[in-house]
């Protein structure tokens, strides 16, 4: 025989006992652990803390493992991926993030993504996602938008615009205009008549199949190695190699191209950006772009 102290009622066995706790109302029975609760939200409660129940209250459904109820959250709830904490809706797991994670962490409230420094972060949102595509191309024969000036001028650098405009041609003109040398390296300059600037002929940096040794192709100025001639002579054509002709007016680092520099500048890593005289400059660039084909 078998006791119901709280109904002072008795059964014939011990599983007659256990139907009575699951099918009564007057009890709230945890048939896993045996246990018998006073109210239903003692049972919720306990199915919520205890790491033997996979329980998700906001569906009041039973999962077989822990993994199949963080699918479950992930795919019908709102799980913040910091903390692993559950929300109903998106605006709560927002708020939630803004504020429980803002202070050491930068989160883009539109995006939803974290970022691990504030230069991620402002790097994020001054791109075209946030940003836009504001810049247009200067030649009539192309039509193509970017986000800030760095991605301009490596559009140009590429050599792919359909007007022409080639990253020689840009220097060239970059040096022209920045009499000043305010972005560009004067020692660097010195050694072309008037400080003007001379690219290397295009055909001097070809390599051929004696570059093979043995192993992989080899670049002859850097010894980096690359699987194939035509990879070789691709590194080779790009500035990799070229005179680091712009120079930084705030660090003083050196840089191959024009995108380089103007993204260290719009980065704001070293504080340049605020200087006038390199505004002046920038702006100056992007105003007379037209005249890269004069």
């Amino acid at each position: 025989m078998s006791s119901c102290q709280r109904c002072d009622r008795w059964f014939a066995s011990s599983h007659a006992l256990e139907q009575h706790l699951e099918n009564s109302s007057l009890h709230h029975y945890c048939r896993q652990h045996r246990k018998d609760f006073t109210s239903h939200h003692g049972l919720i409660e306990h199915w919520k803390q205890s790491p033997y129940h996979n329980y998700c209250d906001r569906c009041d459904e039973h999962f077989s493992s822990t993994e199949d109820l963080d699918d479950h959250d992930v795919d019908e709830h709102f799980v913040c991926p910091d903390c692993d904490t559950v929300f109903y809706n998106e605006i709560g797991l927002s708020e939630h993030q803004r504020q429980a994670h803002l202070t050491r962490t930068w989160y883009c409230e539109d995006c939803q993504r974290f970022f691990s420094s504030q230069h991620n972060y402002d790097a994020h949102r001054k791109s075209s996602i946030h940003a836009g595509r504001t810049i247009v191309c200067p030649f009539d024969e192309c039509s193509q938008r970017f986000p800030n000036l760095a991605a301009l001028f490596a559009h140009i650098e590429s050599n792919r615009c359909p007007s022409g405009a080639t990253r020689d041609m840009l220097n060239r003109r970059v040096v022209d205009m920045d009499r000043h040398n305010v972005i560009t390296n004067r020692q660097r300059l010195l050694q072309w008549p008037g400080g003007s600037y001379e690219p290397p002929a295009p055909t001097s940096s070809w390599a051929t199949e004696r570059s093979w040794n043995g192993t992989a192709y080899e670049c002859f100025l850097c010894h980096r190695n690359f699987a194939t001639l035509h990879s070789l002579n691709t590194h080779l054509q790009s500035p990799k190699h070229q005179d680091r002709i712009y120079c930084c007016p705030g660090c003083q680092e050196d840089f191959v191209s024009l995108s380089g520099l103007t993204q260290h500048v719009e980065s704001d890593k070293c504080g340049v950006r605020r200087f006038k005289q390199v505004q002046s400059v920038m702006e100056g660039l992007n105003r007379n772009l037209r005249l890269l084909g004069m």
